[in-house]
Formats: C-alpha cells, sequence, structure tokens
C-alpha cells in the first residue's frame, strides 16, 4: 500500500517505469523467486524467509489494484480533510484508507487463494508419498483395496476439509453471502 502511495500520490518521476518495475515479481514464478532468494541468501530458508519470499513474489498482486484505486481517487477529498483540522495521517485513515478496502481485501483474496493452492499441492505431494507405500499391499487384493480406499479417503478429506475452512475463513473476513445451492429442476 505504502508502494502504491508513493507512486500515485507523489511527484516521482517515471511513474509508469516504477509501476512496471514493482508489478515485476509477477512474471517470475513463485519457485523461481524462492529458490533465488535461498540462493543469495540460506538464511531465508526459514518459515520467516518462507513469510518474505512469499510477500516479496506475491505483492504486486495487492500494489495494483491498490495503485489503480489510487489513480481514480480524487486529491481534494484527503486536501478538504485536511483543510478541515484533520492531519495527514489521520485524513488518510478516515478518507482514503475506506475507498481502498475493496482494492486491498481483493488482492488480499488473490494472494490467499495462490498461497492456500500451493498449500494443498505440497501437502498432496507429501500425501502422495505416503500413499505410495500402499503399493506394497496390493498384492494381498482384497485387504489392499480396502486399506488403499481409507487411507485414500482419509487424506483427500483431510485435505479438503482443511480447505474448506480456510475458504470460509476467507469468506467470513470479507463478509460475503453463502451461495445459493444450485436448482435442480434445471
Amino acid at each position: 500500500m505504502t508502494l502504491a502511495w508513493v507512486v500515485e500520490r507523489t511527484t516521482l518521476p517515471a511513474r509508469g517505469t516504477w509501476t512496471a518495475l514493482l508489478a515485476a515479481p509477477l512474471v517470475v514464478p513463485a519457485f523461481v523467486t524462492s529458490f533465488g532468494w535461498v540462493s543469495l541468501l540460506p538464511s531465508v530458508a526459514s518459515p520467516g524467509g518462507a513469510l518474505l519470499v512469499v510477500t516479496l513474489a506475491y505483492y504486486p498482486l495487492v500494489f495494483l489494484p491498490v495503485a489503480a484505486t489510487l489513480r481514480g481517487l480524487d486529491p481534494a477529498l484527503e486536501e478538504t480533510a485536511e483543510a478541515l483540522g484533520l492531519s495527514g495521517a489521520a485524513a488518510f485513515a478516515r478518507v482514503v484508507l475506506p475507498q481502498l478496502r475493496p482494492a486491498l481485501l481483493g488482492g488480499s483474496l488473490l494472494v490467499g487463494r495462490l498461497v492456500t493452492r500451493e498449500l494443498v499441492l505440497r501437502v498432496l505431494k507429501v500425501v502422495g508419498v505416503r500413499l505410495s507405500a500402499q503399493q506394497a499391499a496390493k498384492y494381498v487384493p482384497l485387504a489392499g483395496q480396502a486399506v488403499s480406499a481409507v487411507l485414500t479417503f482419509s487424506a483427500l478429506k483431510y485435505v479438503c476439509e482443511q480447505h474448506i475452512l480456510q475458504c470460509m475463513e476467507v469468506s467470513r473476513l470479507l463478509m460475503l453471502p453463502a451461495p445459493e445451492p444450485a436448482d435442480s429442476a434445471r
């Protein structure tokens, strides 16, 4: 949000170039960014480092909608609030920030979806490695199939429930209405 404000609300020269540079991480896949950071600074191979790398890889998904919203806002609103006695920070908090909320939440939702997708894929890979041990059970046909079905169902049920809970939490945070059930008569 700060970078969007600097690009859109200051007299920064070459705004278009700065916008393109700040959006550039979208062009590079996240795993390439992660590999580059870990190669450059091995100390980022930690949970805090992962948070830093994810932030650097996905911040353009928040930067771009916030910058577009700031570009469309009339600066006279801030100036009027300041003329009425609000400080610059108070004017930003009371006038600009409420108008940025949809852009911030939309960008955050996109980031959350991408990170959740990567996490689900990672969990499925780990579960897949564990499930490959089931192949040894295929020599006992009936018991092997039963064990395989139970393990597969349990793993997929766990992953899907976690994903649904995370989606419900995002929906609750955004206060989106629950989707209507599909009409079976159509």
